[in-house]
């Protein structure tokens, strides 16, 4: 029973694992968005609250 439990997580990570390379609204939905902290060599303090 343990066995089938552990199959259909590495079957989740490998089907994630793909989408994620292959689908850009996944990628984006997973690993967000990049924001810009730094703009010509000041700290943007409006950035860094909004990342907390």
């Amino acid at each position: 029973m343990t066995l089938n439990y552990i199959e259909i997580l590495i079957k989740l990570v490998l089907t994630l694992k793909w989408l994620n390379n292959n689908v850009h609204f996944v990628k984006r939905l997973i690993d967000g968005k990049p924001t810009l902290l730094i703009k010509n060599g000041n700290i943007d303090p409006e950035a860094c609250r909004s990342v907390g």
